[in-house]
């Protein structure tokens, strides 16, 4: 869904952000 499809794209940027 959309939904998830953002939540997935926050997930990414925080974890490029912890790297």
């Amino acid at each position: 869904s959309l939904k998830k499809q953002k939540q997935n794209a926050l997930f990414e940027a925080l974890q490029k952000l912890k790297d």
